[in-house]
């Protein structure tokens, strides 16, 4: 099987190492970027794989760990931090960050999900009331209320746009803001190839 590699950054540079390519019009199949959108027998649905985007969101949940030990001065044990969000990505950051230690609050709609979170030890609170002096946002949509917010906080956003707050807004306060959508091929770009391959492997050995 011959593929054709659309995206350009490390993690897809990495893929085409591990795949056999050819030019698009020489290809059996297309391997689009996560947001390409494209439909068709030949092309690669990754980006709605289960298997994928669990993978995924643990290698995002794990670079969201280390742009927060980069971006504090202390350790993140004792730290209170909240995560935006109650998806794939929040649930897997807030388990790490609560297994390092932090004071974790997880902020998001479901009453569910925040029992949820409650009987593992963390804190939860609606989304509404989002506060703290460290936020990570994993929610692509403006659902954090700067005006709750002090000069000063660390917000981190991995949402893709709009994404959860005004970031020029947010700076303009004071705020320290550290914008890092697509951050498993920024982070681990290799892991990220990885994750697409296995795909592709697994639709392999599927075929008769």
């Amino acid at each position: 099987m011959k593929y054709y590699v659309m995206g350009a950054d490390e993690r897809f540079e990495i893929l085409k190492t591990m795949l056999t390519c050819a030019p698009e019009d020489e290809a059996d199949m297309i391997v689009p970027t996560p947001t390409a959108k494209l439909h068709g027998a030949n092309i690669v649905n990754y980006a709605s794989d289960e298997e994928y985007l669990t993978r995924n969101a643990d290698i995002t949940a794990e670079g969201a760990v280390w742009l927060l030990m980069r971006e504090l001065d202390r350790t993140i044990s004792g730290r209170s931090v909240t995560v935006v969000g109650s998806g794939r990505i929040a649930k897997l950051l807030a388990e790490k960050l609560n297994a390092l230690g932090a004071s974790v609050t997880v902020a998001c709609r479901s009453e569910r999900e925040r029992a949820m979170f409650a009987i593992l030890g963390m804190n939860a609170a609606p989304i509404e009331n989002i506060g703290g002096t460290i936020i990570i946002n994993t929610v692509p949509e403006r659902v954090v209320d700067l005006d709750n917010l002090r000069k000063g906080a660390l917000l981190i956003e991995l949402a893709s746009k709009p994404g959860g707050f005004d970031q020029e807004e947010a700076e303009k306060r004071g705020m320290r803001v550290v914008a890092a959508p697509g951050l498993p091929a920024k982070y681990a770009p290799r892991s990220a190839a990885e994750a697409i391959a296995a795909f592709i492997r697994k639709g392999e050995r599927a075929k008769p």
